[in-house]
């Protein structure tokens, strides 16, 4: 039950950051807002940091993701 719980604990935060990033480009708030805005005014170095932001900690919620699946495996 322990390896069903966590694979599908980190499966949900990792689409959790990926839904809010893209709730937020089309205005409802959360990571994607920062981009927005930052792209709105020209900022371009400021939502090129955001946006790496966010694929290396998608990038590491999947590292993780594939470990503990190894490991129930």
């Amino acid at each position: 039950m322990a390896p069903v719980v966590a694979r599908d604990t980190i499966f949900r935060f990792e689409l959790n950051l990926r839904e809010s990033l893209i709730l937020g480009i089309v205005g409802a708030g959360g990571i994607g807002f920062y981009i927005q805005t930052y792209v709105r005014s020209f900022q371009y170095d400021k939502a090129a940091s955001v946006t790496i932001a966010v694929v290396v900690m998608v990038i590491a919620i999947e590292a993780i993701n594939v470990t503990l699946r190894r490991r129930f495996t």
